[in-house]
């Protein structure tokens, strides 16, 4: 079973940097805001801010591992699911990041909600998210 909690890596990687002290002071890990687009946990709220759209490529800030790479992104369109009786209309995007393996994002923001991710698939992974309402747990499939 997995709880996603929106921001929470964001905030992780900050509190380790304003938190430390200075024998265990992180090194070399400064960026300019404006040397990248967002965190991965971002790209909904990103996409939110632009008007429910991505750019065609944007600059991502791995907060694990504190380093910036770029994705191209593609979107493939619109998909419909049903969660608790609604219908959820989701926007199917695929990411491919420099030097790493696509993948594919759906996102979705319904009744004025908090934008969100429905699903995250890559060459080994696909995590599908339910809403807060929703009986079931999210979960991790193989």
């Amino acid at each position: 079973m997995v709880h996603l909690l929106p921001g929470a890596g964001e905030v992780l990687a900050i509190s380790e940097l304003i938190l430390s002290d200075e024998h265990e002071a992180v090194v070399g890990t400064r960026f300019a805001r404006d040397s990248f687009d967002t965190s991965f946990l971002g790209i909904p709220y990103l996409w939110k801010n632009l008007g429910y759209v991505l750019p065609d490529s944007m600059y991502i800030f791995d907060t694990e591992k504190m380093y910036i790479y770029s994705a191209e992104i593609e979107y493939r369109g619109e998909g419909h699911h049903h969660f608790n009786g609604a219908v959820v209309t989701s926007h199917h995007y695929t990411l491919n990041p420099s030097g790493a393996d696509p993948a594919e994002i759906r996102l979705a923001s319904a009744d004025g909600r908090d934008p969100h991710f429905l699903e995250v698939v890559g060459d080994s992974y696909r995590v599908v998210l339910t809403s807060k309402q929703s009986e079931r747990p999210s979960r991790v499939l193989e």
